[in-house]
Protein backbone atom coordinates (compact mmCIF):
# COMPACT_ATOMS: atom_id res chain seq x y z
CA UNK A 1 0.00 0.00 0.00
CA UNK A 2 1.36 3.41 -0.93
CA UNK A 3 -0.54 5.41 1.70
CA UNK A 4 -0.88 4.16 5.27
CA UNK A 5 -4.54 4.17 6.20
CA UNK A 6 -7.09 2.96 8.70
CA UNK A 7 -10.89 3.14 8.68
CA UNK A 8 -10.85 2.67 4.91
CA UNK A 9 -12.98 0.27 2.92
CA UNK A 10 -11.94 -2.34 0.40
CA UNK A 11 -13.42 -4.82 -2.03
CA UNK A 12 -12.03 -7.59 -4.24
CA UNK A 13 -12.93 -7.37 -7.93
CA UNK A 14 -12.91 -10.41 -10.21
CA UNK A 15 -10.05 -12.09 -8.30
CA UNK A 16 -7.72 -9.57 -9.99
CA UNK A 17 -7.64 -6.46 -7.82
CA UNK A 18 -8.43 -5.24 -4.32
CA UNK A 19 -9.67 -1.63 -4.31
CA UNK A 20 -9.18 0.49 -1.18
CA UNK A 21 -11.02 3.78 -0.58
CA UNK A 22 -10.41 6.76 1.70
CA UNK A 23 -9.61 6.23 5.35
CA UNK A 24 -7.26 8.18 7.56
CA UNK A 25 -3.58 7.98 8.30
CA UNK A 26 -2.23 7.16 11.72
CA UNK A 27 -1.57 10.88 12.15
CA UNK A 28 -5.38 11.35 11.84
CA UNK A 29 -5.18 12.94 8.38
CA UNK A 30 -8.11 11.82 6.24
CA UNK A 31 -7.53 11.18 2.58
CA UNK A 32 -9.62 10.97 -0.55
CA UNK A 33 -7.39 8.64 -2.51
CA UNK A 34 -8.24 5.31 -4.13
CA UNK A 35 -5.64 2.54 -4.43
CA UNK A 36 -5.78 -0.89 -5.94
CA UNK A 37 -3.73 -4.00 -5.33
CA UNK A 38 -2.91 -6.23 -8.30
CA UNK A 39 -3.16 -9.72 -6.84
CA UNK A 40 -1.16 -11.47 -9.58
CA UNK A 41 1.67 -8.92 -9.75
CA UNK A 42 1.71 -8.23 -5.99
CA UNK A 43 1.83 -4.43 -6.44
CA UNK A 44 -0.21 -1.44 -5.18
CA UNK A 45 -1.01 1.55 -7.36
CA UNK A 46 -2.68 4.88 -6.66
CA UNK A 47 -5.65 5.30 -8.97
CA UNK A 48 -6.02 8.48 -11.08
CA UNK A 49 -9.33 9.29 -9.34
CA UNK A 50 -10.15 10.87 -6.00
CA UNK A 51 -13.22 10.93 -3.82
CA UNK A 52 -15.06 14.28 -3.52
CA UNK A 53 -14.41 14.40 0.24
CA UNK A 54 -12.07 12.95 2.79
CA UNK A 55 -13.96 9.80 3.77
CA UNK A 56 -13.65 7.18 6.49
CA UNK A 57 -15.70 4.16 7.57
CA UNK A 58 -17.69 3.93 4.33
CA UNK A 59 -19.12 0.73 2.85
CA UNK A 60 -18.17 -0.49 -0.63
CA UNK A 61 -19.61 -3.39 -2.55
CA UNK A 62 -19.49 -4.90 -6.00
CA UNK A 63 -22.56 -4.27 -8.18
CA UNK A 64 -21.24 -5.93 -11.34
CA UNK A 65 -17.92 -7.16 -12.70
CA UNK A 66 -16.98 -3.55 -13.55
CA UNK A 67 -18.99 -1.39 -11.13
CA UNK A 68 -18.70 -0.59 -7.41
CA UNK A 69 -20.94 1.38 -5.05
CA UNK A 70 -19.50 3.40 -2.18
CA UNK A 71 -21.98 4.28 0.59
CA UNK A 72 -22.04 6.66 3.54
CA UNK A 73 -19.13 6.82 5.92
CA UNK A 74 -17.82 9.87 7.70
CA UNK A 75 -16.66 13.08 6.05
CA UNK A 76 -15.07 16.26 7.39
CA UNK A 77 -17.41 19.24 7.08
CA UNK A 78 -16.43 22.83 6.31
CA UNK A 79 -15.90 23.49 10.04
CA UNK A 80 -13.48 20.61 10.40
CA UNK A 81 -15.89 18.28 12.21
CA UNK A 82 -16.48 14.66 11.27
CA UNK A 83 -20.10 14.11 10.27
CA UNK A 84 -22.01 11.13 8.90
CA UNK A 85 -22.38 11.15 5.13
CA UNK A 86 -25.44 10.06 3.16
CA UNK A 87 -23.59 10.25 -0.14
CA UNK A 88 -23.53 7.38 -2.62
CA UNK A 89 -20.89 7.07 -5.35
CA UNK A 90 -20.70 4.69 -8.30
CA UNK A 91 -17.23 3.77 -9.55
CA UNK A 92 -16.77 2.45 -13.07
CA UNK A 93 -13.44 0.62 -12.93
CA UNK A 94 -12.97 0.34 -16.71
CA UNK A 95 -12.94 4.10 -17.17
CA UNK A 96 -11.80 5.21 -13.67
CA UNK A 97 -14.91 7.34 -13.40
CA UNK A 98 -16.72 8.17 -10.15
CA UNK A 99 -20.18 9.68 -10.21
CA UNK A 100 -22.36 10.78 -7.34
CA UNK A 101 -25.74 9.03 -7.07
CA UNK A 102 -28.89 9.91 -5.12
CA UNK A 103 -28.18 10.09 -1.34
CA UNK A 104 -29.20 7.41 1.13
Amino acid sequence: MNIKRKDSSCVCMNNEYVYTFGGSSYEENENESVERYNIKKNIWEIMPIKLDHFMTSQVVFKVSSRTLLLLGGNIVDSNGFKVRSEKVYRLFIDTNWIQEEAPL
